[in-house]
């Protein structure tokens, strides 16, 4: 969150999931760089010891790129920890933006865990 906009520019080319010419439009990346900011803020807060306070009652369902390499699949599936309840662990073809491209495989993933939520 501390990073200089040339930094996040920098780091969002390298995710190659925002165009070049994007990239390079002060008019256009200054509307997406506080959301982008937000982001970042809120996964530094999650950066903490695991205890079994710390440990949530809730189901998750996390995903991960196949060509991901910021955030792969192990790190995807190492959220289980923060579960007692049911965990499951999805890889999705793509890149970092892989929901950009897979959009409806997770919505039909989402949906089939939410509605077998109660079966379990």
């Amino acid at each position: 969150p501390n990073a200089s906009d040339d930094e996040l520019i920098a780091a969002m080319a390298a995710w190659s999931g925002t165009s070049p010419e994007t990239l390079g439009d002060p008019a256009i990346y200054s509307t997406f760089l506080p959301c982008l900011r937000g982001d970042l803020a809120v996964f530094a807060s999650c950066r903490r010891s695991l205890t079994e306070r710390g440990k949530l009652n809730v189901p998750i369902l996390a995903f991960a790129g196949t060509r991901d390499e910021s955030a792969t699949f192990d790190e995807c599936r190492a959220w289980s920890r923060w579960t007692d309840a049911r965990f499951e662990a999805h890889l999705v073809e793509g890149d970092h933006f892989f929901p950009a491209t897979a959009g409806h495989q997770i919505l039909a993933t989402v949906q089939r865990f939410v509605s077998t939520a109660s079966l379990r």
